[in-house]
């Protein structure tokens, strides 16, 4: 491969190393001790001619380093912004190329580049094709898991720039809470393309100045709030179900087990599809739509597994531990929803969770009683007496 070829190859990928990874693939090509390339890197620094980066102080100075750059282009690309102990930016990093309109994105790809960089917090920033700059509700569950995960490496998670051509939407500005630390003066700076939407969003909350009206108004914020976080986590908890039921429905060697597994993860994405269109009517009019409704789960009339596999249930051992797990989901996501229905105050919300919880108590119920079915005839095919 010619010296081109190699460049083009190897770009994208070295744009992510940190410096002394690079001091060491330098040092191991050319055969120089690393002290020579770290002198050199140090010498290229200080010649760079690059004044330090500014400290970035809001969502408007993010937009004006990164986001214009950033958010044209065909398909989704999603950016993270190294930054230093004053939230200056060291480094930018891709880490998912997608589609038009998705792109797959991992944690560890998201810090992986930045704890070996030596980060002290992070920035995110990812880009619309479709000019649209509006957070999907899957931007926002990835951006809380995102903030979680910060939280625990230590790399703390400032913002989430969604950018397109015409502008963009800053999460943080957006009211996403969690975050792991702070940006100077932050909360100013959102727009929305040129007409600044989210300034005229903070004009309309400045009606009422009484301090009745402000407590009212605080009050429903924080139930709007509490609902819409309890809604991420149901989302993505749905999701992981589903991931779930997939995985089980390809290893499983049972016709009659990879059928039932297939539509208990489909019944997972209708409650996904079910809660995001919630979500969204609570961001759109500050209420659920009561019209809304999950359907019923279909039944599962002669068990979940072929007499063909009972038959030899001894062998059975991935399907026994998928029936485990599948009853952990199922039991947790029903205890999650009837909590949430428990500590609703409205009749609408209350009916929602409520359903949901039934639902995946009809899961749970099939599950739980396929397991004891075939749990004392495993056991005795595998010698295993618990009692």
């Amino acid at each position: 491969m010619g010296d081109a070829g190699y460049a083009g190859a190897m770009g994208e990928g070295l744009s992510r190393l940190a410096d002394r990874e690079l001091v060491a693939l330098v040092s191991a090509a050319s055969g120089v001790p690393r002290e020579v390339g770290r002198e050199l890197l140090r010498r290229l620094k200080a010649r760079g001619g690059a004044p330090s980066p500014a400290s970035l102080r809001c969502s408007a100075e993010a937009w004006e380093a990164f986001g214009r750059r950033m958010g044209a282009g065909r398909r989704e690309r999603f950016w993270v912004v190294a930054l230093d102990a004053r939230n200056r930016p060291v480094r930018r990093h891709l880490v998912a190329l997608g589609t038009l309109d998705h792109c797959v994105v991992h944690p560890r790809d998201v810090f992986g580049p930045l704890v070996r960089g030596g980060a002290a917090a992070c920035l995110l920033v990812h880009n619309h094709p479709s000019g649209d700059p509006t957070p999907s509700v899957e931007d926002e569950v990835l951006t809380r898991r995102l903030i979680d995960c910060g939280r625990l490496l230590g790399v703390p998670v400032l913002d989430h720039l969604v950018v397109a051509r015409g502008g963009y939407v800053s999460l943080r500005d957006r009211g996403l809470g969690g975050w792991g630390s702070d940006l100077t003066g932050v909360g100013g700076g959102s727009k929305v393309g040129e007409s600044g939407a989210r300034g005229s969003d903070r004009r309309a909350g400045a009606v009422g100045r009484n301090a009745g009206g402000r407590r009212r108004r605080n009050s429903v914020d924080e139930v709007r709030k509490a609902l819409l976080d309890a809604l991420r986590k149901a989302i993505e908890a749905e999701h992981e179900g589903y991931g779930f039921y997939q995985m089980a429905s390809q290893a499983t060697q049972d016709g009659r087990g990879r059928e039932v597994f297939q539509r208990l993860g489909q019944e997972e994405l209708a409650h996904a599809a079910f809660l995001k269109a919630q979500y969204r009517s609570i961001l759109e009019t500050g209420r659920v739509d009561a019209g809304a409704a999950l359907g019923r789960p279909q039944g599962m009339v002669g068990g979940i597994f072929s007499p063909a596999l009972r038959a030899r249930i001894g062998e059975a051992h991935f399907e026994m531990s998928a029936l485990g797990v599948g009853i952990h989901l199922e039991q947790s996501a029903m205890e999650f929803y009837s909590a949430q229905a428990a500590r609703a105050a409205d009749p609408a919300v209350r009916r929602f969770f409520q359903e949901l919880s039934e639902w995946e108590a009809g899961h749970f119920r099939a599950l739980s009683e396929q397991q004891e079915e075939l749990r004392g005839e495993y056991w005795s095919k595998n010698g295993f007496a618990p009692f």
